[in-house]
């Protein structure tokens, strides 16, 4: 565009000043470090991220190339076209040194001579329909009189594009022009060519069996008849792709008429059948075995099914489940579960069988709800003394209806850097429907990862449980209760260990959880990773939270990413002693992270 064009322009016609010369005479010099004066500090942190000669960084060090004056003249033209399009075409930027010699170490300073700013004096909109040109003028969002930056004069133009788009106008198009009205002062026009005002037409699927067109259309919903806007096609490509079914999603428009648009969906179907199968070692619960197979398309029209298995010392679990999407409306996943399960644990043993049927609803900023009624055949046996106070062993059936609600930002989910995951679960046994006990549950916990510089990664986390015996019932079942300690809970604690135990430290579970945890994350060395960790959290067999009680545990951690996720290495160093039992220092291995 011609506002690239003005500042490449401005640039290319002056050259960076080297006073002090290319520094030849320390090529193959270590640079010990590299600073930049005459911007200001944001602008020159921003700079460094980008220059060869600053290195990357880890927690322990800085890694930099070794001194070349051909590297140095490439970061000068690095930082020279910054400040370029950022208003300051005339800019200089000239390289000091600081040699030490005994340890052929070289610190550099590009110093920056900003020079004369490019100001805008006027900036005005051509060819925008009537109605909108009182919008365009907002959305350009570039005030008369400031400073001329290349990124801000492009922005506005997109923001005009979208704008028009969202009025109808599919084809819009938008061209800016940038003229010199001075030496330092340039005029900018935007020429609007909106084209006309369309409204949906049809739609035509493509690339795909005819027995999955009809979930497509279901799942695009199109709105015949309605004017043209681009949040259509955005929003159905994001239900296609929840789906799975597609390798490829492109969703374009053609005219039909003069004012009508046909969308076009040109997909490609993505093999439906999955066996997965894995083994391996766990800190938590040693050798654990799964399996799955599933068939995304078994049934037609989407219609799916899957069959899953799972096995430790500690739980063993087999399922077989059939899905529906676009049950109901296009945002609504219907599925049925059949599922055996059995817990052996220290305290207790649990057997159960359940058939569960549930809606899933997916909601707008990558959330989801789900809604579910299970009832199941349990049979629960209790091993420790302290639970057959209270408990009666139960043989019977047990209806749950659940509630979970999902909202997860983060775009890599393996890997997170940056964005935030929510849950909310409530659990309950209605009182209307059989069942052997009766309790209400609920579990809430959130983690936010943020970037620090470009190599550092805050990662926090809380979560807190509340469950109760209702309706008469005189103690919470033990496996609807609170467990805590392990690798992805408080690791200064083994697993379950911390909370309530009986005098062969068996875990009894509590009535209310609560954990909290930051950790950082930093590289070390190629796909080998660190991390410091602050844990903290307690269980209490009643529904109460004492402050006084949370126990704490610190440590590093030791990170390797792999194809299959990062395999984690934890040392948690235990800060307090409540719990003079339990070891001070817990060893953990794990597969992912723990928040």
């Amino acid at each position: 565009m011609l506002a690239c064009a003005l500042a490449a322009s401005c640039y290319l016609s002056s050259s960076h000043a080297d006073p002090m010369g290319s520094g030849t005479a320390y090529k193959g010099w270590r640079v010990s470090d590299l600073h930049i004066i005459g911007v200001d500090s944001d602008t020159a942190d921003e700079l460094l991220k980008g220059l060869a000669l600053a290195g990357s960084r880890s927690l322990f060090r800085v890694k930099r190339p070794d001194f070349s004056p051909t590297i140095l003249e490439a970061d000068l033209d690095r930082v020279q076209l910054h400040v370029a399009r950022h208003g300051y075409p005339f800019a200089t930027a000239s390289p000091r040194f600081e040699a030490d010699s005994r340890n052929r170490s070289v610190s550099i300073t590009f110093d920056v001579d900003l020079g004369p700013p490019i100001l805008i004096r006027d900036i005005t909109v051509d060819g925008a329909p009537e109605h909108l040109r009182s919008a365009c003028r907002t959305a350009i969002g570039i005030p008369p009189d400031g400073t001329f930056v290349d990124e801000e004069v492009n922005a506005a133009s997109d923001r005009l594009v979208d704008l028009l788009k969202r009025s109808g106008h599919a084809d819009a198009a938008v061209a800016v022009d940038v003229r010199r009205s001075g030496q330092h002062i340039v005029d900018i026009r935007y020429r609007v060519v909106p084209g006309p005002v369309y409204t949906f037409a049809g739609i035509r699927v493509e690339g795909i069996g005819n027995d999955l067109v009809p979930l497509v259309e279901r799942l695009v919903a199109l709105p015949i008849g309605v004017r043209y806007t681009p949040d259509v096609p955005d929003a159905a490509a994001g239900r296609l792709r929840r789906v799975g079914l597609f390798r490829q999603i492109r969703l374009e428009t053609e005219p039909s008429g003069p004012d009508g648009l046909i969308l076009v969906c040109r997909l490609a179907e993505r093999s439906h059948r999955t066996l997965f199968a894995g083994v391996g070692y766990w800190s938590d619960e040693r050798f654990r075995a799964h399996s799955s197979w599933e068939h995304r398309n078994l049934l037609a029209r989407g219609r799916g099914f899957a069959a899953r298995a799972g096995y430790s010392i500690f739980l063993q679990t087999a399922s077989a489940s059939l899905w529906q999407p676009a049950l109901l409306s296009p945002h609504i996943r219907g599925d049925l579960s059949l599922r055996g399960r059995r817990e052996n644990e220290d305290a207790y043993d649990v057997r159960s069988g359940e058939i569960e049927v549930g809606i899933l609803r997916a909601l707008a900023g990558s959330s989801s709800l789900r809604l579910s009624l299970s009832s199941s055949y349990v049979d629960i046996r209790l091993k420790a003394e302290e639970l057959t106070r209270t408990l009666d062993e139960i043989v019977g059936a047990l209806t749950i209806a659940k509630l979970a609600w999902t909202r997860d930002t983060t775009k890599d989910r393996l890997f997170p850097r940056h964005g935030v995951r929510t849950r909310l679960a409530v659990e309950w046994t209605p009182p209307s429907i059989g069942s052997a006990t009766h309790f209400i549950r609920t579990d809430v916990g959130v983690a936010f990862h943020r970037p620090i510089g470009n190599d550092l990664v805050l990662a926090t986390r809380l979560r807190t449980g509340l469950a109760a015996p209702a309706h008469g019932a005189e103690s919470l079942i033990p496996h609807k209760r609170f467990f805590a300690g392990g690798s992805s809970s408080m690791r200064g604690f083994k697993r379950r260990q911390l909370g309530p135990l009986d005098e062969a430290e068996r875990a009894l579970g509590g009535e209310t959880l609560l954990e909290g945890a930051a950790e950082i994350r930093f590289p070390l060395m190629g796909r080998l990773k660190g991390a410091l960790f602050v844990d903290a959290g307690q269980v209490w067999a009643r529904r109460e939270i004492k402050p006084d009680e949370l126990e704490v545990a610190v440590g590093p951690g030791l990170i390797m990413l792999t194809v299959i996720g990062p395999v984690r290495t934890d040392l948690g160093i235990r800060l307090t002693d409540r719990s003079d039992t339990q070891p001070r220092v817990v060893f953990h291995i794990s597969i992912g992270h723990p928040f």
